[in-house]
């Protein structure tokens, strides 16, 4: 069975397809139209024959059970999930969103300005601490699961938490071998996912972490030394035992000042120990802010849901890649609070999204 679905075919007796998104190992996402309501949704389908393998299928079904757990605007929310009667393939109804991916962002830009990189945290946070609440740990955090959703038609961006495929139901154990499999991706995986430990919240709080470092400094920490040692056992014994070499030291190799303090926060937030590691995502974030200077966090802020993104200009150059704490490049509002993509391009304007799919 072919995932080549034509324009204008019916799936599952509800939704016409209008194009294909992207295809990737797991499947493919197609943006779709509700015959009923005609509204617009992604479609994400899973390749025939990971559908036959029950292990597949139940992470597939996993990811509409996370969501549906989970009330909060910074996770893709799931509208149908089901078997489609004709084909026989399982699929996931979602949001149709506008943006990009965190580490295109990242590309584009190089290093992020500290306001900008606490202001993609704070809001990545408030998805971890809901989810971990929930009791569900996702277990592949990283720059391309963390999604910018253009919020409505100005310049202002929602963090989503993509892709919980392999995520981990704390209560739950049936997936796979919790205490054995490795999963996730090894620059942003902590030891224990690498030795065969137990999973935890606290490889969640890891990434979180590796992901700051990656924000300010423009590359993420392990990458030189994932490229040296091309052999993945080989990387995966180096990593087994978290960051060595200091932080600071490591940014500025790659021409990156960052404040002295970033050191101890970026130990403690990548502890070798799960239980060395600050207590919850926010918590890391909020002593990350600080150590920048930057306000706190205010109180059940709607601005908190959004953060106004500064638009590249035309062969735009990367931030300073030397930087103290400073005063905002982003707009107040960035002090402030799915799957497939829809693409937005302008002739006549710098910004360029590109067509991605999310976790397909």
């Amino acid at each position: 069975m072919s995932l080549n679905f034509i324009e204008g075919r019916l799936f599952a007796g509800r939704y016409r397809v209008v194009r294909c998104i992207a295809t990737g190992a797991m499947g493919a996402v197609y943006e779709v139209v509700h015959i009923e309501t005609e509204r617009r949704r992604a479609l994400k389908v899973m390749h025939p024959h990971l559908a036959e393998n029950p292990e597949f299928h139940a992470r597939f079904k996993l990811e509409a059970r996370v969501a549906a757990r989970i009330a909060t605007e910074h996770i893709v929310e799931v509208f149908d999930a089901g078997i489609d009667p004709e084909t026989g393939m399982p699929f996931l109804v979602m949001e149709l969103l506008r943006g990009e991916e965190l580490s295109k962002r990242i590309r584009r830009a190089g290093c992020l300005s500290p306001e900008e990189a606490v202001a993609y945290l704070r809001q990545t946070a408030i998805a971890l601490d809901k989810t971990h609440a929930a009791g569900v740990v996702h277990r592949d955090l990283k720059p391309a699961n963390l999604f910018l959703a253009a919020v409505g038609d100005n310049d202002e961006f929602r963090i989503k938490v993509l892709d919980f495929g392999i995520a981990k139901l704390v209560a739950e154990t049936a997936l796979d071998s919790e205490t054995t499999a490795a999963l996730g991706t090894p620059l942003y995986m902590a030891p224990e996912q690498f030795s065969g430990g137990s999973i935890s919240k606290a490889v969640d709080l890891f990434a979180l972490g590796m992901i700051a470092y990656t924000l300010l400094v423009g590359k993420a920490y392990w990458l030189n030394d994932m490229r040296e040692f091309s052999n993945t056992l080989a990387f995966a014994v180096i990593a087994m035992y978290g960051p060595q070499e200091p932080a600071c030291a490591r940014a500025a190799a790659d021409g990156v000042e960052l404040p002295p303090a970033f050191d101890a926060w970026f130990a403690k937030a990548t502890a070798h120990d799960p239980e060395a590691r600050f207590p919850t995502a926010s918590a890391a974030v909020e002593a990350l802010a600080e150590i920048f200077d930057i306000a706190p966090a205010p109180a059940k802020s709607s601005r908190l849901s959004v953060v106004e993104m500064p638009l590249p200009r035309a062969h735009q150059t990367p931030l300073p890649r030397a930087y103290q704490a400073r005063a905002s490049s982003v707009p107040a509002a960035a002090q402030s609070s799915s799957t497939g993509v829809e693409t937005r391009v302008a002739a006549t304007s710098p910004r360029s999204w590109s067509t991605v799919a999310i976790a397909a």
